[in-house]
C-alpha cells in the first residue's frame, strides 16, 4: 500500500499539449511534476465558477491510484486545473473545499461509493457536474445515476478522446 495523500491538486500545465491518443488506466503513468498538497496554492473561495472548458477544475476520484494519475495526466495536459483522490472521503473533502467544475468518479469504492459522490455533490455543489465510470457497467446503475443527477455515465476501459470530451462538455 502506498503512503502518499489520498489527494492531490495538479496544477494546469501551460505549455504542454495533448498526447496523441491513448487509453486513460495504464498503471505506470504519473501526474507529473507541478503537483502540490492541497492546500499549498492560494485559496479559490473567491474566485468565480470557472467552466470546465474554459479551463475549470476537474475532480478525479478513483481507488486504483494508476487510473488517477493517467486522468490527472490526461486533463492538466488540456490545461485544466486537476484535484484527485483515491478515496472517496478524500473526494469529499476536496469537493466540499474547492470549487469544482466536473467531478469524474468511479462507481465502485470502498466505504463511500461513487454513488455516495454524486449524492453529496447534488447537495453541496449543484452547479457540478458528475460523471460516474465503472468497469461493471448496467443499464440499471446508469439509470439510477441518472436519476440522481449525474451528467454521464461511462465504462472502462476509458479511451482518452471520449472522457476529454465528456469532461469538456459537461
Amino acid at each position: 500500500m502506498s503512503s502518499a495523500p489520498a489527494y492531490r491538486l495538479s496544477h494546469r500545465l501551460a505549455a504542454a499539449g495533448p498526447s496523441a491518443s491513448g487509453y486513460a488506466g495504464s498503471s505506470g503513468s504519473s501526474a507529473g511534476g507541478g503537483a502540490a498538497s492541497v492546500g499549498d496554492g492560494p485559496g479559490d473561495d473567491a474566485a468565480p465558477r470557472v467552466l470546465v472548458g474554459e479551463g475549470g477544475t476537474v475532480l478525479v476520484v478513483d481507488d486504483e491510484p494508476g487510473i488517477v494519475e493517467s486522468l490527472a495526466k490526461i486533463f492538466s495536459r488540456e490545461g485544466l486545473t486537476v484535484l484527485s483522490a483515491t478515496d472517496g472521503n478524500a473526494g469529499l473533502e476536496l469537493l466540499r473545499k474547492h470549487r469544482v467544475g466536473v467531478l469524474l468518479t468511479d462507481l465502485m469504492m470502498p466505504r463511500t461509493s461513487g454513488m455516495d459522490l454524486l449524492r453529496a455533490a447534488k447537495t453541496l455543489a449543484p452547479e457540478t457536474e458528475v460523471v460516474l465510470m465503472t468497469a461493471y457497467g448496467t443499464v440499471e446503475t446508469a439509470v439510477e445515476a441518472m436519476k440522481e443527477g449525474a451528467y454521464d455515465f461511462v465504462t472502462k476501459p476509458l479511451k482518452r478522446a471520449h472522457v476529454v470530451r465528456i469532461v469538456r462538455n459537461a
